[in-house]
């Protein structure tokens, strides 16, 4: 089994902008879709409307509670690991 390259910092900056990108997106897309009004008033047609607001919360709580972790630990490793000589 192949051993992945460490990340460079350019890789670790565009997988955490690309995370913040698409929660943007799907920010404006639920907003304008009205998509958020479907946990508060569920219909009998609305299991897709929930799946998708339900899979952008759980974007955002990753985003939020855990993200800024992520991106600290890997911006740590990244610098701390040791060099070629």
């Amino acid at each position: 089994m192949k051993r992945r390259p460490p990340p460079t910092l350019r890789r670790i900056a565009l997988e955490f902008l690309a995370l913040a990108a698409l929660h943007y997106a799907l920010l404006h897309l639920l907003a304008r879709a009205r998509l958020l009004e479907h946990l508060l008033a569920p219909g009998p047609g609305s299991r897709i409307a929930l799946a998708i607001t339900a899979g952008f919360l759980l974007l955002r709580l990753f985003l939020i509670v855990f993200g800024v972790g992520w991106l600290a630990a890997r911006l740590w490793l990244l610098l701390s690991r040791p060099r070629a000589a």
